[in-house]
């Protein structure tokens, strides 16, 4: 081996190993020890105190505690058979008893009077007895990232975002929610020259990127110019003369930053497509390097540390993008390229919330004592911040039985991990009203944990063979970014016994507690003891969108941002949801209505059993494009007004997804120039914040117009990747112009139903009619577009794009040819 590169890989080694990841800190640490008791009133009355202070918590058994097991904990013997056999494997009689069981565990009594205890401290004081507004934004990495900032963005514009009750966040959704949160809380809580009086619109707003002058009309590029641009690719806004705009260095360094494995790198380029330069030399030869280590530490012995540095590296980008403040946006420069962030003092300004040394960028993550006080600040002012709520997931294995064992169908919520500032925990594990700082995390370490999709632990695969396989190699290249935290209902002697034995024997040291200690008594602890961690992966692998954690809160309107990578409009996370709802107790919602997309439940009953059909969502309402729609206790009276008055227990929802109509965009909003293709040009568009440049068709926002033109693939027409991306595919390789075409698709949508939004948060009788008109008028105009296709099977639904969209079809959309 050469002198050189033997020096990188032990330099890489040597950096890596200051980066293994252990949140298994001792009692000494802690001040608790394992197994946690049971809470009782005065454990909960107690943390209640001390949750409510305004001073540092200092952990003790007084009132760190874990709820009791559900009484009617669902049997293994039920909950292992897949949903696909199930009703040929189950009676009728046995599947009830199943949904009630699933009932008794959706949420119990222990956990409602945790959570009423530990959350009540932080929430609005003038919240109804049903909250009025929740937000879930869903998972979906980079995509979801890029695409709920602008969700928050269109409801700050509006003026919603802060007064919304809670925000519930899933693995790229959590990207967003932790900018929000980061910015609108360290200026309250930690030292350095913040602007302590900004306002969550300043947080959003961005110049907009401007192309060449030729490539739009004259009267729309002196708009765009007035309003405030970004020519050239630049970062900040171009001067114009008697003008000021707003500093948009939040936005300018959020996009800069979009690529998240290659962290502290602030860049312009047009990266996305290019393999090679989606993560850093340092990080692939890090991960390499200690390939060896991690097979003694996490294969040979179980000591859950995570020793991969393509997750670590994963951590630190998320963080320095969407937590690090930019003081001064000259810092940037207006040159666009390709330049470090200057963590340390320079001429032009500095970042804070980070740390640069010689070869790696960290950021300084937001922790959960400065979350909790931030949240405790705002509470007594106009706008208390909304209450957060973090979804991982924590399976119920960890280890190679999880990836031969058949697939758990989870219809409650047993796998959803919640982390919030008061409480951590699942109905599987227990709830402690105790934020996870008691394990030693930060919130930007729940984050990465909502957001680790890439584990052997992971569920989302469901078939035996596939999952194995992934398993082993996610396993062998030390490619697991999962967290793995101490199970807290175990023994101190069953971690160090499960630390001391070696392959295969430390998958039997649970046997223990089968046999002699508490799961020998209790059967409902089998399940909270037979591991001695609890990994905590991305939250889709149970609940993607994040809903389920805004129903248990009874939220009455919720804004979901639906934006998982959909290019066959299958819908599948909402169908996922709606199975679930078959399982909640009598007093929660049961039915999930949409009807702007027809024959939804006979839709996800075909695609539950594998029949696969899609909804055109290359051809998207342009007029209205957020779908409406509810979930009822009761089936409606009425079928054809499925969320026509809405009872006291039922739930609105407004489902925002990343689609667009194509063909009306090039129809309308762009015109040949006689030149070659890609010399079409954007002729008109819609300006930021919804100021409208003409009457008539709603049409595009600029950003995302331009976008699209300078990306079209013209072999593919009507089935144009954007705004589809994969998930994984961006988020290792994103870049400035697609992050901004996402923000501002989903800042569009919702300033469009910032009326209706607004108005349903007071109950106000217009705002409900016009709730109801719209899903009316929604499923006459999905009748129609139904009607255009062959009808296949239980639903006229063809899948995907139609085999013929290729070049003709943009001159046909367009009117130029037939």
């Amino acid at each position: 081996m050469q002198p050189r590169l033997l020096l990188a890989v032990v330099f890489a080694c040597v950096l890596s190993a200051c980066q293994v990841v252990s949140f298994q800190p001792g009692e000494s640490w802690r001040g608790v020890a394992f197994p946690l008791e049971v809470c009782n009133d005065a454990k909960l009355e107690e943390a209640g105190k001390h949750l409510a202070s305004g001073e540092s918590l200092a952990f003790s058994a007084t009132w760190v505690c874990v709820t009791e097991p559900p009484p009617d904990e669902p049997s293994k013997s039920q909950n292992t058979v897949p949903l696909t056999q199930r009703a040929a494997q189950l009676t009728p009689q046995q599947i009830e008893d199943r949904k009630a069981e699933e009932r008794a565990a959706f949420l119990s009594e222990a956990e409602r009077k945790l959570r009423t205890v530990a959350e009540g401290p932080f929430l609005n004081p003038n919240m109804k007895a049903r909250p009025s507004l929740g937000i879930a934004l869903a998972g979906g990495g980079s995509k979801a990232g890029a695409f709920g900032i602008g969700v928050l963005a269109g409801l700050a514009d509006s003026d919603l975002l802060d007064s919304a009750d809670y925000i519930s966040s899933v693995s790229g959704g959590s990207y967003s929610a932790y900018f929000y949160y980061t910015h609108r809380i360290l200026p309250l809580v930690r030292k350095g020259p913040r602007d302590d009086k900004v306002t969550t619109k300043q947080l959003f707003w961005d110049c907009v990127q401007r192309p060449a002058a030729d490539l739009m009309p004259k009267e729309l590029y002196a708009a765009l110019g007035s309003r405030g641009a970004c020519d050239n690719e630049s970062l900040l806004p171009t001067p114009v003369a008697g003008k000021t705009f707003e500093k948009n260095h939040y936005q300018a360094f959020l996009r800069c930053q979009q690529d998240v494995f290659n962290p502290g790198e602030c860049t312009t380029d047009k990266r996305l497509g290019d393999p090679f330069k989606a993560i850093a030399p340092l990080t692939l030869v890090g991960n390499i390097a200690l390939t060896p280590v991690h097979w003694v530490s996490n294969i040979l012995f179980d000591w859950g540390f995570n020793v991969s540095q393509a997750a670590h590296t994963y951590r630190r980008g998320i963080g320095m993008a969407y937590g690090t403040t930019l003081t001064d946006a000259a810092a940037l420069g207006n040159d666009g390229g390709k330049k470090l962030v200057p963590c340390e003092p320079t001429a032009g300004g500095y970042a804070l919330d980070c740390n640069r040394g010689t070869f790696l960028v960290g950021p300084k993550g937001l922790d959960y004592q400065e979350l909790r006080l931030g949240l405790l600040k705002t509470r007594g002012t106009e706008r208390p911040l909304p209450f957060w709520i973090i979804n991982a997931t924590g399976p119920r294995y960890r280890s190679a039985f999880g990836w031969i064992a058949p697939s758990i169908d989870d219809t409650s919520n047993q796998d959803m991990f919640e982390m919030t500032a008061a409480s951590h925990g699942s109905a599987r594990w227990g709830y402690i009203p105790a934020p996870m700082s008691l394990h030693r995390m930060d919130v930007l370490d729940s984050v990465a944990a909502s957001a680790a999709f890439a584990d052997s632990s992971q569920l989302a695969i469901t078939s035996r063979g596939k999952k194995a396989a992934v398993g082993i190699g996610l396993k062998v290249i030390n490619f697991d970014w999962g967290t793995d935290i101490t199970n807290y209902n175990v023994s101190p002697f069953r971690s160090g016994l499960h630390k001391a034995l070696p392959l295969p024997l430390y998958w039997t040291d649970s046997g223990i507690d089968r046999t002699i200690g508490p799961a020998s008594k209790i059967p409902a602890m089998e399940d909270r003891q037979h591991t001695a961690y609890i990994k905590l992966i991305d939250g889709g692998n149970a609940e993607n969108l994040g809903l389920f954690a805004l129903m248990k809160r009874r939220v009455k309107t919720i804004v979901v941002a639906d934006s998982a990578s959909d290019k066959n409009g299958t819908f599948q996370d909402l169908c996922a949801f709606r199975h679930r709802l078959q399982f909640t107790p009598k007093t929660f919602p049961k039915h999930l209505y949409l009807p702007g997309l027809k024959d939804f439940g006979a839709h996800c009953d075909d695609l539950l059993e594998g029949v696969e059909r899609g909804y055109p969502i290359r051809e998207w309402k342009a007029n209205f494009p957020i779908l409406v729609g509810c979930m009822r206790v009761e089936k409606p009276k009425d079928p054809s007004e499925p969320c026509h008055r809405l009872g006291d227990d039922d739930t609105r929802l407004l489902v925002v997804k990343p689609a667009i109509h194509l063909a009306n965009f090039v129809r309308e909003q762009t015109e040949d120039t006689g030149a070659a293709m890609t010399r079409w040009r954007v002729k008109d568009c819609l300006l930021p914040e919804g100021t409208r440049r003409s009457s008539g068709t709603p049409v595009l926002n600029c950003e995302t117009a331009q976008f699209i033109l300078a990306s079209w693939d013209e072999e593919k027409a009507g089935c144009q990747t954007f705004p589809q991306h994969g998930t994984a595919t961006m988020t290792v390789n994103s870049s400035p112009a697609l992050f901004s075409a996402y923000r501002e698709l989903g800042r569009q949508y919702l300033v469009q139903a910032k009326d209706m939004l607004s108005g349903l948060m007071r109950e106000e009788p217009g705002a409900i009619r016009l709730f109801e008109k719209t899903a009316e008028a929604q499923g006459s105009e999905q009748q129609a577009m139904n009607d255009r296709f062959l009808a296949d099977g239980r639903t006229p639904r063809p899948l995907g794009c139609k085999a013929n969209d290729k070049g003709p079809w943009r001159q046909t959309a367009a009117g130029k040819a037939s």
